[in-house]
């Protein structure tokens, strides 16, 4: 069984279905996510198509600058809420593109603005409104400020390659990963790496979950 919803769905559906899913995990798991480890070197990256970790940073933050243009010509308070990255295998999907979520007051939460970005971040893909479902979170997600963060997305994945993820990559042959950057109150400012085994079965395949300060880069907290 796939873990994302059914291939007949759009694109923007699908990467937003399994972001709240992703989301949902760590607001349930998160109340012992400020235990703090020492700061974790980050080494490799070279299984993922990347060397140079700070570059891949860099470059998001780039289009997320270009992407707060755009939200502002749809509501002059919108604020950053979530980034997510959506690999298949090692590399970044080029069917479910990068995902920058915006949120405003004076819309009064009743919908997300959307940026997708290119798999290589080097230019923005898309971008639009998307009305929220009841289901739906991020009113009571704070504000993702620019330079908040350290560690990238690259910087993430490495981390949590040497913190299980890579034993669980070796372990399963079908697999995908799913990287959300996030701050709430429960868990302050976290990457969220998830590992979750694709399976041909009607059960649920394994998962991995890691946690990551993206200021001082270490490991908050590991579940499964």
């Amino acid at each position: 069984m796939h873990i994302l919803p059914d291939i007949h769905m759009n694109k923007l559906d699908k990467i937003k279905i399994f972001t709240i899913g992703c989301l949902i995990v760590a607001l349930t798991t998160g109340t012992s996510c400020f235990n703090k480890n020492e700061p974790t070197e980050v080494t490799g990256g070279a299984d993922f198509g990347y060397t140079d970790p700070e570059a891949e940073r860099i470059k998001l933050q780039q289009m997320i600058s270009q992407a707060f243009e755009k939200a502002w010509a749809w509501q002059e308070d919108a604020y950053l809420f979530a980034v997510n990255v959506y690999y298949q295998g090692t590399r970044v999907s080029d069917e479910f593109y990068p995902i920058i979520y915006f949120a405003s007051a004076t819309d009064n939460y009743e919908n997300d603005f959307y940026v997708l970005v290119a798999p290589d971040f080097m230019s923005l893909d898309d971008w639009g409104i998307l009305p929220r479902s009841d289901d739906d979170i991020g009113e009571e997600f704070y504000e993702v400020y620019e330079d908040d963060w350290v560690y990238g997305y690259a910087d993430a994945v490495n981390i949590a390659e040497e913190n299980g993820g890579r034993e669980f990559r070796e372990k399963h042959n079908n697999y995908e990963i799913v990287l959300d950057l996030y701050k709430n109150y429960e868990v302050g400012l976290e990457w969220g790496v998830y590992y979750a085994e694709i399976t041909d079965e009607d059960e649920a395949g394994e998962r991995l979950n890691i946690y990551i300060d993206p200021v001082y880069g270490t490991v908050k907290e590991i579940t499964t």
